[in-house]
């Protein structure tokens, strides 16, 4: 759990300090645990945006238990956040876009058997993969 949290936190830091609503319960939490200290506290409480607050946090994140703490307090606090950062696994998403681009190699006859004749768009994600197609489909005509 201990690297979990420190990884998950620094893996998702630029989404967790725009998205924290509450960075200064966070900053309760962890200065009534020891974790931050009165003088940076007040520091954070003097910041007017959330997301420097939020970065002034992290600046106190510099052991494991200030990790699980700022973790847990965010799985509590703040769950939706949390769960939309889990779901968002870049390790699985990977693999993906992999087959993705080696789908953007089919033939215009393999497209031809979807029967629309058109490429799949969730593949052509882009205009240059677009012109590619397009430049395909025009050689396989002239064969």
């Amino acid at each position: 759990m201990a690297d979990h949290s420190a990884c998950f936190l620094k893996q998702h830091r630029p989404e967790i300090i725009q998205k924290t609503r509450n960075p200064i319960g966070l900053a309760d939490a962890l200065c009534a645990e020891d974790c931050v200290g009165n003088e940076m506290y007040e520091k954070i409480r003097k910041e007017k945006l959330e997301a420097n607050q939020m970065r002034e946090i992290y600046k106190c994140l510099t052991l494991t238990k200030h990790f699980e703490r700022t973790y847990d307090w965010l799985k509590e606090n703040e769950p939706d956040l949390l769960e939309e950062l889990e779901n968002k696994d870049p390790e699985a998403a990977a693999p993906q876009r992999k087959r993705s681009r080696s789908n953007t190699n089919q033939t215009v006859d393999e497209t031809d058997n979807n029967h629309t004749g058109f490429p799949d768009l969730n593949v052509i994600s882009t205009y240059a993969k677009l012109e590619k197609w397009v430049s395909e489909a025009k050689n396989s005509q002239k064969r």
